[in-house]
């Protein structure tokens, strides 16, 4: 198909079973055959939506086309796509930290103390921690059970610590 009026790095939103999601998910499969019927060039990304027996499970994939094979006898209407594992990015210093109770304190308000808040309290960052391929809900999932861990070893430190559990909680709340 002709691609020259189109603007290189479209996106293109795909339906993929479970089971090749998963193989994709693990990294143990990097291509999968396709129906060439929009396009496709190298550079493209392609958003996967996994979808069950019935309808779509919410989970995503994120892909980057490195590599199309067409020809080499497959059927004229169909192409192999390779995909390069999403780049990792890297979160950053922290820029505030969630207390137990609920506040949020940020650097500023913290001063020197902002090491050791980060250490007692939930360090909150500028940029969202890299997916690895994972869906906006397996994220949420492991938000929580980074904040429940958070809180528990808060909740450890303070025992150990109690004068700076005592400071941290002084600390004036942001407006």
């Amino acid at each position: 198909m002709p691609t020259e009026n189109r603007p290189s790095n479209t996106e293109h939103a795909l339906k993929i079973h479970e089971d090749p999601f998963a193989e994709l998910l693990s990294g143990a499969k990097t291509c999968e055959v396709r129906k060439d019927d929009r396009g496709f060039t190298v550079g493209d990304t392609v958003q996967l939506h996994e979808c069950g027996d019935a309808n779509y499970t919410g989970r995503t994939l994120r892909r980057t086309i490195t590599h199309i094979q067409r020809g080499y006898g497959l059927p004229e209407d169909m192409c192999v796509l390779s995909y390069a594992q999403p780049a990792a990015q890297h979160q950053g210093e922290p820029v505030a930290v969630l207390c137990a109770d609920g506040s949020v304190l940020t650097q500023a308000e913290c001063g020197d103390a902002f090491e050791t808040c980060c250490k007692v309290e939930t360090p909150l960052y500028l940029n969202p921690p890299t997916s690895d391929g994972f869906s906006a809900e397996q994220m949420t999932i492991q938000g929580a059970d980074g904040y429940r861990n958070g809180i528990k070893a808060a909740a450890v430190l303070a025992a150990d610590y109690p004068e700076l559990a005592q400071t941290i909680r002084a600390l004036p709340l942001p407006q």
